[in-house]
């Protein structure tokens, strides 16, 4: 008879992507902020960046009370990092899916959700909301005037 190991342990390995949830290098740049945005990349100066700087004005938001995180769609970064760092209320999506945060959750695009203790809103990239006038009047009525201007 030959010794066998059984195999009782039946399961994947943990992929390397998973490493981001205990990596807290990129966490360390997050402040205190009641409104953490979430974007694409965009460069200084760009059309993308007065976009956003038009929609954040028009909600009365000052420097002091928002903070922005630039993703690629390649990168992740853990909610749970981020809800601890930034203690935000208000999140918006802008082009970044809730699984590159490594929420599981459905949420609706240009709507607010309640998440985690917190309202989201996920909404295309300011390169799309740039160039699309319908979008930019519904998330200001149905998304912005709703959080903000309550």
């Amino acid at each position: 008879m030959q010794d066998q190991v059984p195999d009782i342990i039946n399961t994947a390995i943990v992929p390397a992507t998973l490493d981001v949830n205990w990596d807290l290098s990129m966490i360390s740049v997050i402040e205190e902020h009641d409104t953490l945005v979430l974007s694409t990349p965009f460069q200084s100066g760009s059309a993308e960046e007065a976009q956003l700087t038009k929609m954040l004005v028009a909600c009365k938001l000052t420097k002091e009370q928002f903070q922005i995180v630039q993703l690629a769609s390649e990168e992740q970064m853990p909610w749970y990092q981020l809800r601890e760092q930034s203690k935000a209320t208000k999140v918006l999506l802008l082009g970044v899916l809730p699984a590159q945060l490594h929420i599981a959750a459905m949420m609706i695009q240009n709507e607010v959700n309640h998440f985690d203790g917190a309202e989201w809103m996920p909404t295309f990239s300011l390169e799309q909301i740039a160039n699309n006038d319908a979008l930019k009047k519904h998330l200001w009525v149905n998304v912005f005037q709703k959080v903000y201007l309550k």
